[in-house]
């Protein structure tokens, strides 16, 4: 499997410094092109991430260092800009960094200097990057668990068995439409409350908390009197996505008679 070849862009109107840049660059195996002046850079730069690092002198025609670094940050945040200049002062760096540079380099420099530059650059990059797909790939499995959990919260609205989950305190934690309409005085307590006190039927609560409270895979199925009515209760512990059953977390389904 081949390593991608990092490519930078090496601006600059001494035709001296642009070879010379170059050749350091490229005998340590990056991918190297040159522009004269920043109007030249920005016509080669068209694409986002076509360039890892750009290597810019400060005073240039038509189009100055500072300004292309600014055009540039707006088009890639994640390129590395460096700024080359015989001119340095602490203004000038850091005007360089609000404008989106990574660092500037004084002239006159030595190779190894300059390559220290493009390596520390590089590793920033990289780590930037880096945090950056963690973070896409965290908000994209946010929205898949929004959108799971909105299609499950949508089929429990729409049965017409009453549904409740307890957590493993005994406490209700979930309850559809259904449940309120069967257990009126369970309708308006904020979640999560004690199921046995929110039920308001203590042979039902008792069911609930019997299952919740074993240790082995206890499926319970029982006639209640609710009110006026009779109703079939059904009392289960969920299971994990490996199918192994949380005991403490009974499944609860009261069906009308």
């Amino acid at each position: 499997m081949s390593t991608r070849v990092h490519r930078i862009l090496v601006v600059d109107d001494e035709l001296g410094m642009r070879d010379g840049c170059r050749r350091i660059l490229q005998a340590e195996g990056y991918g190297v092109q040159t522009a004269s002046d920043g109007a030249e850079a920005l016509g080669i730069f068209d694409v986002p991430g076509k360039f890892d690092v750009v290597i810019a002198d400060l005073k240039m025609p038509r189009i100055g260092g500072m300004e292309l670094i600014e055009r540039l940050h707006a088009l890639d945040e994640d390129v590395v800009l460096l700024v080359i200049t015989a001119y340095a002062t602490i203004d000038t760096a850091v005007d360089a960094t609000k404008r989106g540079a990574y660092g500037y380099v004084p002239k006159p420099f030595t190779p190894d200097e300059l390559l220290l530059h493009v390596r520390n650059g590089l590793e920033k990059r990289a780590l930037r990057l880096e945090a950056k797909a963690l973070r896409e790939e965290r908000e994209r499995r946010l929205l898949e668990v929004a959108f799971e959990r909105s299609k499950s919260t949508t089929i429990l609205n729409c049965m017409t068995d009453g549904v409740m989950v307890v957590n493993r305190a005994g406490q209700l934690v979930l309850r559809n439409p259904a449940l309120s309409r069967i257990l009126p005085s369970s309708a308006d307590r904020p979640l999560p409350a004690p199921a046995d006190e929110v039920l308001g039927n203590p042979a039902l609560a008792a069911l609930v908390l019997e299952v919740g409270s074993s240790e082995g895979p206890l499926i319970a199925s029982k006639e209640l009197a609710i009110g006026a009515s009779t109703y079939m209760v059904n009392a289960a512990p969920v299971a994990d996505a490996g199918g192994k059953p949380w005991a403490p977390w009974p499944f609860c389904a009261t069906s009308r008679p």
